[in-house]
């Protein structure tokens, strides 16, 4: 991965020797995490949480752009992981449940969030917002609510200035959305994650180490997914070379002398 050191660091141990999801703790220092692991680490993070798997890519950019307007979400990523229970198999119980639409009239719709968090049905509410933009978006029971302010860079994006009237005590997790139409040009809030963002070893940890549970099992099976990749000599009078994979080399022996391919 490309990650920089910003600051003194602790390397402590990263060696999985315990658990590949589980991260080892007492790592101190910063780190500057550039747009790729970004993308990457959250992006598997959808998928172990329980995010459909047509969603996984939107949800990560909403998610992104909150990161990308300065709220702390990736602390709040990392304890909604942390709140996840393991079954048997090792694997995070979903914290996935759909939004429901409950009313539609009068320009407002209600929605149900269910509890579930802004950082990953964000996606959701500003498609919702944005294909209804005169509507008035009345969202109940979403936890982290106040990181859907978050969300403006992506209605910035189609022309939209969102406006967000967070929840208060006693109004049943209440949050409600509106747009307007955005004057002047766009801030690219996005634009700042370009150069990467400063966050502390220990999280950085303990977001891409649960991230591993969205890969396949190591199986022989899964190895072959990813085709061919050994060169090897071929056997048999025309020599030359071969590509296989490393299941096939270790079933036909020591001098893969079964294995016969063009040059």
């Amino acid at each position: 991965m490309n990650l920089e050191t910003s600051g003194p660091a602790t390397p402590g141990s990263l060696e999985p020797t315990m658990s590949a999801v589980v991260a080892p703790q007492g790592i101190a220092g910063d780190l500057r995490v550039q747009p790729r692991e970004l993308k990457l680490v959250c992006e598997r993070l959808m998928m172990v949480l329980g995010v459909p798997a047509g969603a996984w890519t939107p949800a990560r950019d909403a998610l992104l752009a909150s990161v990308a307007s300065g709220l702390p979400v990736l602390p709040r990523l990392a304890d909604l992981v942390a709140a996840r229970s393991h079954d048997s198999a090792g694997a995070l119980s979903t914290a996935w449940r759909s939004p429901t639409v409950v009313t539609e009239e009068s320009g407002e719709i209600v929605v149900e969030a269910h509890g579930v968090s802004a950082l990953l049905v964000g996606h959701v509410l500003a498609n919702l917002a944005a294909a209804h933009p005169d509507a008035r978006i009345v969202v109940r029971s979403l936890l982290d609510a106040d990181l859907v302010t978050g969300l403006t860079p992506l209605l910035a994006r189609l022309g939209r200035e969102l406006h967000v009237q967070p929840a208060s005590p006693g109004s049943d997790g209440v949050t409600v959305l509106t747009t307007g139409a955005l004057e002047g040009r766009a801030n690219d809030l996005l634009g700042r994650l370009a150069d990467g963002v400063d966050v502390s070893a220990q999280l950085w940890w303990n977001l891409y180490y649960p991230s591993n549970l969205a890969l396949s099992l190591d199986t022989p099976v899964s190895r072959r997914h990813t085709g061919a990749s050994l060169l090897v000599p071929a056997a048999g009078p025309g020599g030359g070379t071969i590509l296989v994979d490393a299941e096939t080399l270790q079933e036909s022996g020591p001098a893969g002398d079964h294995l016969v391919g063009a040059r």
